[in-house]
């Protein structure tokens, strides 16, 4: 698989991710590019992104696109706290869809480290965000999604 390191991910990454024809932003000459003309730039010339950018998914539009992005959560871009979440890496990079972003790390709901797909529902009448492929849900309440003013806290009488 074509791969492109984000600028923010290590160059030495790139020396551990075998069986792929991993490049940095850096090698293609493309250091200094935002997000979204590097996903442009990328796009037909790279399978997948891999970057430690935890908001690029809400930073770009990826419809069209043939690249999928791999967003690695850690505690640092450092190489030895990406270094554990490459089998993870691996793994979806078999199944990574064009235009799809996947989250590789992190501490869920649950306790446990899994892949979280940007496959989500809009519920409650606007008002919250359920993502199937990892049951867990996020509500807001009042104007922070509807504009709404905010409901007074319920008190005990």
């Amino acid at each position: 698989m074509r791969l492109l390191l984000d600028e923010c991910v290590p160059r030495r990454l790139r020396e551990e991710l075998l069986g792929h024809d991993a490049k940095t932003v850096q090698d293609m000459g493309w250091a200094g590019i935002k997000n979204g003309a590097l996903l442009r730039l990328a796009n037909g010339q790279f399978d997948a992104l891999l970057t430690v950018d935890q908001g690029i998914g809400y930073q770009q539009n990826l419809s069209g696109l043939t690249i999928g992005i791999v967003v690695m959560v850690a505690t640092s871009n450092d190489v030895d706290d990406l270094r554990p979440l490459l089998s993870g890496v691996a793994e979806v990079l078999v199944a990574l869809q064009p235009g799809e972003i996947v989250r590789v790390g992190g501490q869920h709901a649950n306790g446990g480290v899994s892949v979280q797909r940007a496959n989500y529902e809009i519920i409650g009448d606007g008002r919250g965000v359920h993502w199937p492929d990892v049951d867990e849900d996020i509500s807001a309440e009042g104007g922070m999604l509807t504009g709404a003013p905010a409901r007074p806290p319920k008190t005990r009488a």
